[in-house]
């Protein structure tokens, strides 16, 4: 069996994930589960066969030298794979993600009007995305920098460690893509480089690690607009992450307080109709909050953001809400830290 049909299998399943290892059939991760694809046991040879389905040239090289390679892969248009391949009890396995084609637009996502107008609005600083895993945080990311590319003659150049799903090709501004360990081998001189030409939006990707997140806050303050997404479970957990990264001295909360525009926190949920539906909660940072972040002060941020009616803000309590009068989701589907009234 090829490669292509093993995702043809997987995407007539409604997978999310296909894992292949030698000595088992493979497998697929869908929202019920984990379950087997087909009745064949593959082999090291057949693992093999697939991997050189699926590899450019140059990742071929990278992997017989010893490393694990992470790359997308398209298939038949309209749907991508995010790949992993990487060496497991002596042989190769393969680990891939399906994942749509085109980029997602805020409609999809279920940007409101208010929270549209905010993300549009900011020209520079820091913008940050976060969600927990799998919840569509670097998807976010990628339809901010599509919408800005539609209305803005800029030039935004986002840094992925996987390039993945399409920009529309009707925009008036230029995005320029760079793949991690690819394109760019040393992201601090490439940064350095873009800086000293022509830049006005910098897509960094992943800030989870402290001295990617420092990089960011100090590309900010050049003022050009920089968007970066972390893994977080909310956005209190996201500030309280920020407000306290290790080994950091001198003015960083300053620094902070003085670049930091919006966050957007993002969660995956299961609708009524059992499609996908997106909910956010969102934290705009205001003359109000910069004291509090300066002195690290987290509740009196959280306080403003849950206060309705606080330009920029909307709370996950307030955001449920909205979907259960909506009637898109149901009031037992709400988590119980969110919901208004626990009847």
């Amino acid at each position: 069996m090829s490669f292509s049909e093993l995702i043809n299998q997987a995407q007539d399943s409604n997978a999310i994930y296909l894992h292949i290892v030698s000595g088992t059939k493979p497998r697929i991760k869908t929202p019920q589960g984990i379950s087997t694809l087909g009745s064949a046991i593959l082999m090291p040879s057949d693992v093999y066969k697939l991997v050189d389905e699926c590899l450019q040239p140059e990742m071929k090289k990278r992997l017989l030298e010893g490393e694990e390679v992470l790359f997308c892969y398209n298939h038949d248009g309209d749907i991508e794979l995010r790949v992993h391949i990487y060496k497991q009890r002596g042989t190769l396995a393969i680990s891939a993600k399906l994942i749509d084609a085109e980029i997602m637009g805020f409609k999809q996502l279920g940007i409101e009007d208010n929270l549209y107008e905010s993300m549009m609005s900011q020209k520079m600083g820091l913008f940050l995305t976060s969600s927990e895993r799998d919840s569509g945080r670097s998807t976010l990311a990628l339809s901010y920098m599509q919408e800005i590319a539609r209305h803005r003659s800029v030039h935004i150049v986002s840094l992925e460690e996987v390039i993945e799903r399409r920009f529309d090709e009707n925009l008036k501004g230029l995005v320029s893509r760079c793949q991690l360990g690819v394109d760019v081998i040393d992201p601090q001189r490439s940064i350095a480089g873009f800086c000293k030409t022509d830049i006005q939006v910098c897509n960094l990707d992943s800030l989870d690690d402290p001295n990617d997140f420092l990089t960011a806050l100090e590309l900010a303050s050049r003022g050009i607009l920089v968007i970066g997404n972390l893994i977080a479970k909310d956005t209190e957990a996201l500030l309280q992450k920020i407000l306290n990264l290790k080994s950091v001295g001198g003015d960083y909360r300053n620094q902070l307080a003085d670049v930091l525009g919006n966050i957007v926190h993002q969660k995956r949920l299961s609708g009524n109709d059992g499609q996908d539906i997106f909910v956010q909660e969102h934290f705009l940072n205001q003359v109000a909050t910069r004291k509090h972040i300066r002195e690290n002060k987290l509740q009196p941020i959280l306080a403003f953001m849950r206060t309705i009616g606080k330009r920029g803000c909307k709370s996950y309590q307030q955001s449920y809400d909205k979907l259960v009068s909506d009637g898109l989701l149901s009031r037992d589907k709400v988590p119980s830290k969110y919901k208004i009234n626990n009847d």
